[in-house]
C-alpha cells in the first residue's frame, strides 16, 4: 500500500509527495512540468537527509528512463547533474543502481 496506518504526517506527506512527482515525471504529456518536478525530487531527498533511501527504486529508474529518451539536451545535462547530486546525497545506498546510471 502506498501509506501505512503507522506512517508518521511527514512519512505520508514525503510519500504522496514523492509519487505525485514520479507521476509527472512518468507522463510525457506533462514534460513542461520535468525539469520543476526533478528539482521538487531533489529537495526532498536533500531536506529529509537518508529517509528518502526507500524510494530509490522508483525514483532511480525514472530519473535514468527520463535522461535516455529526453531529446532536449539542455534538460539531460540538468538530469545528470541532479543524478550525480543524488548519487553524492544517498552515497552507498546506490550500489544496487550503479549498473543503471552507467
Amino acid at each position: 500500500a502506498l501509506l501505512d496506518a503507522h506512517m508518521t504526517l511527514e512519512e505520508k506527506f514525503r510519500t504522496v509527495a514523492l509519487h505525485a512527482l514520479l507521476a509527472i515525471l512518468r507522463d510525457a504529456t506533462l514534460n513542461k512540468m520535468h525539469q520543476d518536478a526533478v528539482s521538487a525530487v531533489m529537495f526532498v531527498f536533500k531536506s529529509t537527509e537518508l529517509k528518502c533511501v526507500p524510494f530509490l527504486p522508483q525514483v532511480v529508474p525514472t530519473l535514468v528512463q527520463i535522461t535516455e529518451t529526453t531529446t532536449n539536451w539542455s534538460f539531460r545535462e540538468t538530469l545528470i547533474q541532479q543524478i550525480t547530486a543524488l548519487v553524492v546525497h544517498v552515497r552507498l545506498h546506490i550500489r544496487r543502481y550503479v549498473k543503471d546510471l552507467v
